[in-house]
């Protein structure tokens, strides 16, 4: 039984990739591991030598995309050759799916949720100057909690819950030394 495709937080639908002038880049500070299914389709589609030069191989971490600075190979000045000459498809699962994350509940409805750890889509979620027609802008002074629990008042008790749910896991990376970008777009 084929599944509906998830409905997107709004945020998502007003999302673009800032490349450069993220302060941030996803692009570094993890392995930016290749999975099997991606590795599969790579060798269809790029010649072995270039094949070769985008991918190390570590007992460790496995098939990864990292150079030996932290950074992907395939980021050049702040976006990623590979997207740009093949577009999204193309992308690893991880890479394809980053800020977005779907969140699956028990009535079987899907959500695609944004997430926090992305300075941009911060920005898009949080600065009222910035909404674009995302959401309702917060009166000024107005703090997170009031956020959500103005924006959920006439959402089901079990909705509010998963929203809060969710964005509880995404604030939560926020304490973490490595994205200061994000924690400060809190």
């Amino acid at each position: 039984m084929e599944q509906d495709s998830p409905r997107n937080q709004p945020v998502l639908d007003a999302f673009t990739c800032i490349g450069p002038a993220c302060g941030d880049t996803c692009c570094a500070g993890w392995s930016m591991q290749v999975d099997d299914e991606t590795w599969a389709r790579w060798q269809d589609l790029f010649p072995p030598a270039e094949l070769a030069s985008l991918t190390s191989t570590d007992a460790d971490a496995g098939r990864s995309m990292a150079r030996r600075d932290g950074a992907c190979v395939a980021l050049d000045q702040g976006w990623c050759r590979l997207h740009a000459a093949h577009g999204h498809d193309v992308l690893s699962k991880a890479c394809g799916g980053f800020p977005r994350r779907v969140a699956s509940f028990a009535d079987g409805s899907r959500l695609r949720i944004a997430q926090l750890a992305c300075p941009e889509i911060a920005r898009l979620a949080l600065d009222p100057t910035a909404r674009d027609g995302v959401g309702p802008p917060a009166p000024a002074g107005e703090g997170l909690r009031a956020v959500m629990a103005r924006l959920a008042a006439d959402a089901p008790a079990d909705q509010r819950m998963r929203a809060l749910t969710a964005l509880t896991g995404s604030v939560a990376r926020f304490a973490e030394a490595e994205k200061p970008a994000a924690a400060a777009a809190l």
